[in-house]
């Protein structure tokens, strides 16, 4: 071998080192790319779960509250006496209620 094959053969082992160095570089930074993603996808997954979760009960807040209404107007239109102006109130009081928004994702 040579002197310029020597020289050749280093020159082209060099360049190899510094085309897998660049190599793992991308590699390291891809890495870190999908790292932050997948962070960023888990906190939004947290935050739609937690809003879920929230308007579930809300849901069943308002399912018990729509129950208790019933009762309410079904004891106020059972009892004698002041019958219509007690049915007045608690269906204004149901109607008033009854008024509010819903949420929907």
């Amino acid at each position: 071998m040579s002197e310029s094959d020597g020289e050749s053969l280093n020159r082209n082992q060099k360049v190899l080192n510094q085309k897998l160095l660049s190599d793992a570089d991308k590699f390291n930074k891809c890495k870190k790319l999908l790292g932050e993603k997948e962070e960023r996808l888990q906190q939004q997954k947290h935050f739609v779960e937690e809003i879920l979760e929230w308007e579930r009960r809300l849901e069943v807040e308002e399912n018990r509250l729509k129950e208790m209404k019933k009762k309410a107007l079904s004891a106020a239109l059972k009892s004698p006496g002041k019958k219509e102006k007690t049915t007045k109130k608690v269906s204004l009081k149901v109607e008033e209620a009854s008024c509010t928004s819903k949420v929907k994702f």
